[in-house]
């Protein structure tokens, strides 16, 4: 949902709806279930931090990532325990290389006009032997007719397009 500065953004209990909620935790408990524990992960673009907390309780200690400050302010009251939320743009990410074990990047890569420049940065911070897991709108996950393009996607993709990048 929108938040007044120009983002998409879903808080749960105040905007977005019942729906979306659901199949946004579905995503992250289909990680939690593949990635198991870990050294450090990243949830990259973590919004209002409801993910960032399942993957810091489930995986290991999480660093949640946004561009939007007021995302994270709301973050860090409602969600306390992720080692830390910061601010700052997933494409000149600013961490280390090969600092995470586990990469989280939900409902975040439609966003970007540069979707190859985001992956080669998530790709620099994950360790050799991490895995990065990309969550993107799906038509499958839709009631019938209502998806389509968002004014705040820069690129919908399909399956065949996610494989390919």
């Amino acid at each position: 949902m929108q938040d007044g500065v120009g983002f998409e953004r879903l808080i749960p209990g105040q905007t977005g709806d019942e729906g979306l909620l659901q199949r946004h935790l579905a995503a992250y408990a289909f990680v939690v279930g593949h990635a198991g524990r870990c050294g450090l992960a990243l949830d990259c673009g973590c919004g209002a931090g409801y993910g960032t907390q399942i993957l810091d309780r489930h995986c290991g200690p999480t660093v949640g990532l946004d561009r939007d400050a007021h995302a994270l302010r709301h973050a860090r009251q409602a969600y306390a325990g992720p080692v830390g939320h910061v601010c700052g743009d997933a494409l000149r990410l600013p961490f280390a290389d090969r600092a995470f074990d586990v990469i989280v990047t939900s409902q975040v890569l439609e966003h970007f006009a540069d979707p190859d420049g985001l992956c080669r940065e998530l790709a620099r911070t994950c360790r050799p032997a991490g895995r990065a897991y990309f969550v993107v709108p799906n038509a499958l996950t839709q009631a019938p007719g209502q998806y389509g393009s968002s004014d705040y996607h820069e690129v919908e993709f399909d399956p065949a397009a996610l494989r390919e990048l």
